[in-house]
């Protein structure tokens, strides 16, 4: 499992968005040969994770997310350093044209990278919420509330995650995360219809167009990306394990 260099063998243009999916579940004994690749701070925040699945998580996470992004800039996973905009959303230093998003959920990662132009990317788990309907009526638009609570029962579960997907994409995008109102903008979430504005308001303010994409990265999950254009191709690749996933971008011996 080489993570010190990667092959350079990736190349972005502004029109197309690339989509990286891997599982991520690994044994214990293996975390620690992916802590080097993180930096200090990273560590630490792994290691404020209650829960040791988490912290493991954590750790895979950014240790594919470092080698991904590796593979574009031509650089060593370790050497990478993360700044943060004015809103939070982080961003590569002296590569500022390269932008991406992370999201995990289970044993789920998903990365976009994008030329040029904002990137926003959420998965979720599916599974059902005993206060589904509480939080719809909290966080979702008006629009929203109605269009979920007017399906059958069965069919609430899997659209809430598509709503809920679609929202944190966008705002994981522009910047604010879940500080912006999600109910100040309505996406699609009913079962035939796909991904896309309703309305967007001011939401965007200072962006002239975005996109919404589903992405199904595997059954029993929902996942969405949000994309500061609206005529993008969007290209995908999926990983079974981090260890498929690391050797892929490792150069050949």
């Amino acid at each position: 499992m080489c993570l010190q260099a990667v092959e350079v063998r990736h190349q972005l243009n502004p029109g197309s968005i690339h989509i990286w999916n891997c599982r991520v579940y690994l044994p214990g004994k293996h975390i620690a040969r992916l802590r080097p690749t993180l930096s200090a701070e990273e560590c630490r925040k792994a290691d404020r994770f209650y829960l040791e699945e988490h912290a493991q998580t954590f750790i895979c996470a950014h240790a594919i997310l470092r080698t991904i992004l590796a593979s574009y800039m031509g650089s060593s996973p370790s050497s990478i350093e993360f700044g943060k905009l004015p809103g939070g959303k982080p961003n590569l230093k002296g590569c500022e044209h390269l932008h991406f998003s992370l999201s995990h959920s289970g044993d789920m990662v998903l990365i976009a990278v994008a030329l040029g132009r904002e990137v926003g990317i959420d998965v979720e788990v599916i599974r059902p919420l005993p206060d589904l309907e509480d939080i719809a009526r909290s966080f979702f638009a008006p629009g929203e509330r109605d269009d979920l609570l007017g399906l059958a029962p069965d069919e609430r579960v899997p659209a809430f995650f598509n709503c809920w997907t679609r929202k944190e994409a966008f705002v994981k995008a522009i910047g604010t995360g879940l500080l912006h109102p999600l109910d100040s903008f309505r996406v699609t979430l009913l079962p035939a219809e796909p991904a896309a504005f309703v309305t967007i308001g001011d939401a965007a303010a200072g962006h002239t167009q975005w996109s919404l994409h589903d992405i199904r990265p595997a059954p029993g999950y929902a996942a969405a990306l949000a994309v500061e254009a609206r005529d993008v191709s969007v290209h995908s690749r999926s990983f079974d394990s981090i260890t498929e996933c690391l050797s892929y971008f490792s150069p050949p011996a």
